[in-house]
């Protein structure tokens, strides 16, 4: 297995250090849950024992906030944590998110949005997909916002490419 350690997402309001502990502590967390996935929910569940070390992150002040502001306060955490990949001495680390937010099959579920390890996501192909089109869709954005400029060209008409080829297969396996 590949050697990664967690890190602040750039923009995140977490430092190195926390996200660090809190990686580790949401790993933990799945284990205990026997599952791949944790929901904001489960997080914010997880957060009220006071040895938890991510309790001081949230605002338990249900007059300064209620259940909804610690959800979202959970989803800042969920998508506040990187995670650095050493594949070797020769190759330079990559950054990867550690969780990836994806709809889950689940019909019965009241809110299907769950958040997936990024190597689970890698294997299972409805979550790959819908990271890929994320990607695209946010790639898409990033176009539309510097296409013209031409320093950028080449970079604008390779989106356009994987589009255009995204959309053909996703339109032969309709």
């Amino acid at each position: 297995m590949d050697k990664f350690e967690f890190r602040a997402r750039s923009g995140s309001n977490l430092s190195d250090e926390k996200a660090v502990v809190y990686g580790a502590r949401l790993y933990e967390l799945m284990t205990k849950l026997d599952r791949e996935e944790l929901s904001p929910f489960d997080v914010v569940e997880d957060a009220k024992d006071e040895s938890t070390p991510y309790h001081d992150y949230f605002e338990w002040n249900n007059k300064s906030a209620g259940e909804q502001y610690r959800l979202r306060q959970a989803r800042g955490i969920l998508n506040g944590i990187v995670k650095v990949k050493v594949f070797g001495e020769e190759e330079p680390p990559v950054v990867v998110r550690a969780f990836h937010c994806v709809v889950t099959s689940e019909p019965e579920e009241e809110n299907r949005k769950r958040y997936v390890p990024e190597e689970v996501v890698f294997n299972d192909k409805n979550f790959s997909s819908q990271v890929i089109d994320a990607a695209l869709r946010e790639a898409e954005s990033w176009n539309n916002r510097y296409r013209v400029y031409k320093e950028l060209h080449k970079i604008s008409l390779a989106i356009v490419q994987a589009v255009e080829e995204r959309r053909k297969k996703v339109k032969s396996l309709v």
